[in-house]
């Protein structure tokens, strides 16, 4: 039975409808901009080296499979039939409206704000790991109003990578010339953005061929 209302969470069984399909794919495509082209180019681009160079190869094509790949989502998400439109879906969709551009307005803010006022204090070295901690603590209310719990999983252990790294890791420690604390957050950030779009991507196929099989309520 295809799920017209508020129930578009990737559970087995589940179908989906156009607008949370094609709110999915927006997402896919936002999250790999601002988990490897943002802190991608913040940490290397001061700082060329061979590293950069083989990193830079390897992001350059996964990020361009993951494009081509979340724009077919985005292509195939267009066909999906289209929620009845009773109060309650309509409803829904604009409360899915308001939190998307929410969430994506307290990312930007957060971003703004540690780029202006973490130098002012001093604390520089903090831009781009604070800047990640709003990157992944946005996904967590996405998560729950779209119903999609990769993000929730990702934004948490995101969050917690970040964390962590601060925590143990020196301030003063340096890899192969670039500091430590925005060369593992950007890494490990970029590798949780890229498993999850690819996991997206895959689950979110198989629920759009359901529900382009079945017609809409």
């Amino acid at each position: 039975m295809l799920e017209t209302d508020t129930n578009s969470t990737i559970t087995p069984g589940y179908t989906i409808n156009r607008y949370a399909a094609v709110g999915r794919s927006i997402g896919m495509l936002w999250l790999l901009f601002a988990g490897t082209v943002f802190p991608f180019g913040f940490v290397f681009f001061g700082h060329i080296t061979v590293l950069t160079w083989i990193l830079g190869g390897i992001a350059l094509c996964v990020f361009v499979l993951l494009m081509l790949l979340s724009f077919g989502h985005l292509r195939l998400a267009r066909k999906v039939p289209m929620a009845e439109k009773t109060p309650e879906n309509l409803s829904y969709a604009r409360r899915l409206q308001r939190w998307f551009i929410g969430a994506i307005i307290f990312e930007i803010v957060g971003i703004i704000l540690s780029v202006t006022i973490l130098p002012m204090f001093h604390h520089a070295e903090l831009e781009l790991p604070v800047i990640l901690l709003f990157i992944g603590i946005h996904e967590i209310p996405i998560a729950r109003v779209f119903g999609v719990p990769a993000y929730l999983f990702m934004g948490v252990i995101w969050c917690l990578i970040i964390i962590a790294i601060l925590i143990f890791v020196p301030s003063s420690t340096q890899i192969n010339g670039y500091a430590a604390w925005d060369f593992l957050p950007t890494l490990i950030c970029m590798l949780a953005a890229w498993i999850t779009v690819a996991y997206l991507n895959v689950e979110g196929r198989r629920l759009m061929r359901n529900a382009s099989a079945q017609p809409a309520l």
